[in-house]
């Protein structure tokens, strides 16, 4: 990654990484000549898509990346504003992590432009404080800022968040989104190359990790990099699903071979080496683009199924989770800088010793609106308060919807009850409404129906609870000594215990009070 004061410069420079060697010059003067054909264009077409995907002249970057991202619109507008936000910058409290990840990768650049980039970076999560997660998103304003003045960047930038808010067409906006997109290479890997994928199965490699790992390299020579950037975008994510299964099957029989991930790398690093070679890097490109791969047809499906199967799975995610921490954090914690979690965690306010301050913040972005400026009180603990259930049950306000924890042998689960146990009815038919939903923690997994036409949401009589049903996900009995679960129609839920249920540590249930502290009362929700 580099930063670079102007494109004449870097073209009057013969010793510029650009350049990896004189067959990367000429390729630079075969697109002038191509580039000259479409001088007049002003829109994007099949043509000028074609020599886009080819790389875009360094000279004609700016132009282009605002045509392609639709940042020439926004542009007139930042022109109005942008000495406000400039200067509004200056006094911004500093995000360590900003989009949910660090920025460790600027820390090789030279002072002065890595200080324009951290500042940019800022500036660009300051403005846009809905994206929680987007681990993209810093090295594309580092990118952008390669070629074009900061105002320019910040409209391309924008627009490419305002276009990803309708569709994600080039972000994830959140982690779980992330996480879906990552999952769903595994849908078309399956499609295009699944003997490599059954290989990794096989050695216990995850192909998620491996795309990952790819689309954040900086290992590839800068002019492939920003080839593929400039493809990026003008097509969005799509194409990074593409230029990786294209590794993939260029580099099959290598990793066919591979024993493990280290085996893996060294056959990316290799791959790296090659592209250097611009006949190989052509032929690269040539083939991605002729490999079928529709964002309708392939890219939108294989996320729902991995949604899917993230929904039915308790290990599936969290596992990718994991492994996205080490990815990303490199020695901080990742995700500490949510957006909202600082205030999720005020909610939070050391009431609970069963969930942690991240895994609520996930939970508090499901909580119905009404109640999400309302700080927890703890009602009952089981360790500390008995394991009589009409204590527990009594224990609860009467007018405030509850979160309910359990601790067991096999992890931690729980469940937002949308209505307090005062409600229930006496011959223990169910109540409550649609807001319940049911989770799982380390890391929070939401289960929750969308189109519920099942209202099985809350049972409870002198003698157990059932939070859904027929099977229901939570069923608590007497004595609180277990619980059991089962495949849970009313949330789409996996049963979180073993068939015989599993022993129950630590129980904990929390209310609602408002800011001046008193309970919640009687919601809507």
């Amino acid at each position: 990654m580099l930063f670079l004061k102007s494109s004449q410069h870097l073209l009057s420079n013969p010793h510029s990484p650009l350049y990896p060697n004189d067959d990367w010059k000429e390729e630079e003067q075969r697109k002038i000549k191509n580039f000259k054909t479409i001088d007049g264009e002003k829109t994007i077409n099949k043509r000028t898509k074609k020599l886009i995907r080819q790389g875009i002249l360094y000279d004609q970057k700016s132009k282009w990346w605002m045509l392609s991202t639709g940042g020439d619109k926004v542009l007139e507008s930042t022109k109005s504003f942008w000495k406000d936000i400039k200067t509004k910058a200056k006094s911004f409290a500093y995000i360590e992590n900003p989009f949910g990840v660090s920025i460790d990768f600027v820390h090789h650049i030279p002072e002065r432009p890595r200080q324009k980039i951290v500042n940019f970076i800022q500036l660009v999560a300051h403005q846009n404080k809905h994206i929680s997660y987007a681990p993209i998103m810093p090295r594309v304003c580092s990118l952008l800022l390669g070629f074009v003045k900061p105002m320019e960047a910040y409209a391309i930038i924008q627009a490419m968040i305002n276009r990803s808010m309708e569709d994600r067409w080039y972000f994830s906006l959140t982690k779980e989104q992330f996480l879906f997109s990552s999952e769903s290479v595994r849908e078309l890997c399956i499609i295009k190359c699944r003997s490599v994928l059954s290989h990794f199965d096989a050695i216990q490699l995850d192909m998620a990790e491996i795309f990952i790992a790819f689309i954040f390299t900086v290992s590839l020579p800068i002019s492939c990099i920003y080839t593929f950037f400039d493809a990026f975008l003008n097509e969005g994510k799509k194409v990074l699903y593409r230029f990786f299964i294209q590794f993939i099957v260029c580099e099959k029989t290598g990793l066919l071979k591979a024993k493990n991930k280290e085996s893996v790398l060294k056959v990316f690093a290799e791959f790296c080496e090659k592209m250097k070679n611009i006949d190989f890097f052509r032929s690269y490109l040539e083939d991605a683009y002729d490999r079928s791969l529709s964002r309708s047809r392939h890219i939108c499906p294989a996320e729902v199924i991995a949604q899917r199967r993230a929904s039915t799975s308790i290990s599936s995610i969290p596992k990718l989770a994991d492994r996205l921490h080490n990815l990303f954090s490199e020695g901080n914690e990742m995700n500490r800088n949510l957006v909202g979690e600082s205030r999720a965690s005020d909610y939070l306010n050391g009431q609970s010793v069963l969930i942690s301050q991240e895994d609520f913040s996930i939970i508090h972005s499901y909580l119905p609106r009404i109640i999400k400026s309302s700080k927890l009180s703890l009602c009952y603990r089981l360790s500390e308060d008995g394991t009589s259930f009409k204590s527990m049950i009594a224990s609860a306000p009467s007018y405030t919807p509850i979160i309910l924890l359990i601790k067991t042998t096999n992890g931690t689960f729980g469940a937002f009850l949308s209505d307090p146990p005062a409600k229930r009815d006496k011959n223990g038919r169910y109540f409550g409404r649609s807001s319940t939903f049911v989770f799982s923690l380390n890391p929070a997994i939401i289960y929750k129906k969308q189109n519920n036409f099942n209202n099985l949401f809350i049972s409870i009589d002198e003698n157990e609870m059932m939070v859904g049903g027929p099977k229901p996900a939570i069923y608590l009995m007497e004595g609180l000594q277990t619980m059991q679960s089962g495949d849970c129609e009313t949330f789409e839920s996996p049963s979180f215990c073993a068939p015989k249920g599993d022993m129950i540590l630590d129980l904990e249930l929390l209310g609602f009070q408002s800011r001046s502290g008193n309970h919640v009362g009687s919601l809507k929700i």
